[in-house]
């Protein structure tokens, strides 16, 4: 397992979330402790959020679902009283948000999944998420945030 490459990928997706978060307005966001479920939280009109944070090396067109692991689902099921929250950031300057609670339904799929963190491909089941229920925001040149779809 690669740390750096896990540590180091974190901490600019946290940079990410801290320029979405011009549209979020979460009050104490934070990054969570490494090996934490999630990798960042906050508050909203008094509510925990809690968020996990992932960088897809694709466009974001490129895909009808975005998937997602079997144990962050189950995760998101168990904390009902929080807001679940999975932001994925995108080559072309996009976050894909959805929040887990307002999912349906979700096929389960077997990929062959390439790992820069595992330093391997690896053979795993992943939940797949329909683009249809995601917000998806567009940064714009002043790094900030654009609604462009509105999902769930």
């Amino acid at each position: 397992m690669d740390k750096k490459y896990a540590e180091t990928h974190e901490a600019d997706d946290f940079e990410l979330l801290k320029e979405l978060n011009s549209v979020f307005k979460l009050d104490k966001l934070g990054r969570t402790p490494q090996g934490y479920t999630t990798d960042a939280s906050g508050y909203t009109k008094g509510r925990y959020v809690e968020i996990e944070l992932k960088r897809r090396y694709i466009n974001v067109d490129t895909y009808k679902t975005i998937i997602i692991e079997p144990y962050k689902m189950q995760y998101a099921k168990e904390n009902k009283d929080t807001i679940q929250l999975y932001v994925n950031f995108t080559n072309d300057n996009h976050a894909i948000v959805f929040n887990l609670h307002r999912i349906g339904n979700t096929t389960k799929t077997e990929y062959d999944i390439p790992s820069k963190l595992y330093e391997r491909t690896k053979s795993s089941n992943r939940y797949n998420l329909p683009m249809s229920n995601a917000w998806i925001y567009k940064k714009e040149g002043n790094n900030k945030y654009k609604l462009i779809q509105k999902g769930w």
